[in-house]
This record gives structure tokens, sequence and C-alpha cells, in this order.
């Protein structure tokens, strides 16, 4: 440790001052003169701005090594008062390293969702492979910003809707130390009870980009959280029902959950400034489904005639029986 080092430079030091010392005060007889010496020499002489040196850099050194001592005798006091309250406390239970196994593969497993396929699954904390800026890591101020921001622009993205009463039902963030550029919903809710449970989104730490890796994970939550609402009529009914008839209609094929990530980030990226990206149909589904704040609506239909549209149609609905 930074003690013992500097302990060992200390030494050195002084091993080397006494030989400088030794070697000026080490002198000659004057011959001819047996009971006198000689002055010092060249080399002497020399040692003389040795051994200043040598004295400047044991004052360094001994200056760091009472800050080591003294950090030192700080960790030594903490380190005893835990052993004192762990020797008061319970007895230690031993741990099943079964459940510490499995619990270590499962944060391995969901590293490497968030890192993909073909991305770096190894979160070695290294200039070669961190990128992200301060304001971009994944750390848990930044991320509650992020969530912040989602909510300002989907008000509906915690909601879950029981009895026609909406409840706000934060799910639990899962900070992964890892390169990934996409964050999941790891489980929309706890299965024993889907009203008021907390479901489980994973957030990597150090992506190209937190608002699309936040965006992702909320994506991911939404479509599931409706999927297991709507139950066996997830194609029919509903946020899914409705989404999946367009892209059968459309005829595509792929992963249609993933389909929905990527519309819902064109959805909160671009369509909520204003820039049209998404199919009509679509924003249609979007809008009725996952509506924007009133505000945002009435700004939204200023800039074009897509959106006022949908405006209108929002209050033809209002005004209707049974909306």
């Amino acid at each position: 440790n930074t003690l013992t080092m500097k302990e060992h430079e200390r030494d050195m030091l002084e091993v080397e001052l006494k030989r400088l010392i030794d070697d000026i005060c080490t002198h000659q007889s004057r011959i001819g003169l047996d009971q006198h010496t000689e002055p010092y020499t060249e080399i002497q002489k020399k040692e003389f701005s040795d051994i200043s040196e040598k004295l400047h850099t044991l004052s360094r050194n001994d200056k760091d090594l009472a800050k080591a001592l003294k950090e030192y005798e700080e960790a030594k006091g903490i380190y005893d008062s835990v052993q004192n309250k762990l020797a008061e406390g319970p007895d230690i239970v031993e741990m099943n390293t079964g459940d510490l196994k499995t619990e270590f593969d499962t944060v391995r497993q969901m590293a490497k969702i968030t890192v993909g396929r073909q991305g770096n699954q190894f979160p070695i904390f290294t200039r070669e492979f961190y990128h992200c800026m301060e304001n971009g890591t994944g750390t848990r101020e930044n991320v509650l910003e992020v969530l912040r921001w989602v909510e300002s622009v989907d008000p509906g993205a915690f909601c879950r809707i029981h009895k026609n009463v909406p409840n706000r039902i934060i799910p639990y963030i899962l900070l992964v130390p890892t390169y990934g550029d996409k964050g999941f919903c790891w489980q929309p809710f706890d299965r024993y009870n889907l009203v008021t449970s907390r479901g489980r989104i994973v957030i990597p730490m150090y992506p190209k980009d937190l608002r699309i890796a936040v965006l992702t994970a909320v994506a991911d939550l939404r479509w599931q959280v409706a999927k297991e609402k709507a139950s066996y009529y997830w194609m029919e009914e509903g946020l899914t029902g409705q989404y999946y008839q367009f892209i059968d209609r459309q005829k595509l094929k792929g992963d249609l959950k993933q389909f929905f990530i990527e519309d819902y980030l064109l959805w909160m990226m671009k369509e909520s400034t204003g820039v049209q990206r998404l199919d009509k149909e679509v924003r249609g589904i979007f809008w009725r489904n996952m509506p924007f704040p009133k505000q945002l609506k009435e700004e939204l239909r200023k800039r074009s005639l897509v959106y006022d549209e949908l405006c209108i149609k929002d209050n033809n609905r209002e005004m209707s029986d049974g909306y």
C-alpha cells in the first residue's frame, strides 16, 4: 500500500544520504603535514548539492508519509469499528453459493441483452472503450433526469389503470455497468400482483446515447404491460392489438416488439417536436393510446394540419357517447 511504499522510499533515501555524508566526512592526510587533512575534493563539493536534493526529497516524502499514515489510522479505525459491530451482532449466516451464482448469471444475462450480439460484452473500464460524457453516463441522477423528460412527453408511461383509475407506478431501475446501447424491460410487474406491483427495467450505464437507452427500456415496458393487460386478446385489443393489426396489414416480417420500440423512439424524439416520421396510421394509434400532454398537443396542432386533424378527432370523441 501507499504507506509501506513511502516507508521503503524513506529508507532508501536515508541510506543514500548516509553514504553521501560519509563520503564528504572522509579526508586524506596532507602530504608532508600529517597532522592536517586535505580540503574537500571536487567530487565531495558536488555531493553538497546531492545532499541538498536528497533532503528536499526526504521532506516531500515525510509529508506524503504523514498523510498516508493519517489515512491508514482512519481506515483502521473504521475497520475496527466494523469488526466490533460484527462481533456484537448476530451470527453470520452462510450464503447458498447456488443462489449467489444465480444472481451473477442473471446480471450477466442482463449485460448481454443490453449489449446485443455484436457489442462489447466485457465491461472493462478503459479509455479505449469508455467514451461517455459526464451527462451521458447512466448514473442515478442522469437516468432520473431522462425519466422526468419521458414523463413530460408521455405522461402515461408509468400509469396503470385499474377500475378506470390511473395509478402512477414507477418501475425499479436496474443500472448495469456495460457498454450496451439499449435498455429493456426485465419484468413488467410481479405476476402475483398485477395491479400495484412495480416492474423492473434495465439500463446500461455507458451507452452511446443515454436518452435512447432509457427510451428503449420504457418502450419495452409499455409494450409488455399493454400485452399482459390484454392477455389472450393482445392481438385484437388495445395498443398491442391495434399495432399488431397494422403490422399484419403491411405484411412486415420481423420482431413485432422491436418494430414498436423503433416507432416509439420516433414518437418521442421526432413526432413530439413536430417532425413527422411515423406512418399516418401508427401516429393515430400512438396519439390515442399514448397521448402527449394537452399543452404539447396544442403546440403541435399549430405546426401542422396533421396534428390539427388529430386534435379535432379528439374533440369529436369527447363529445360522442362512450368516450
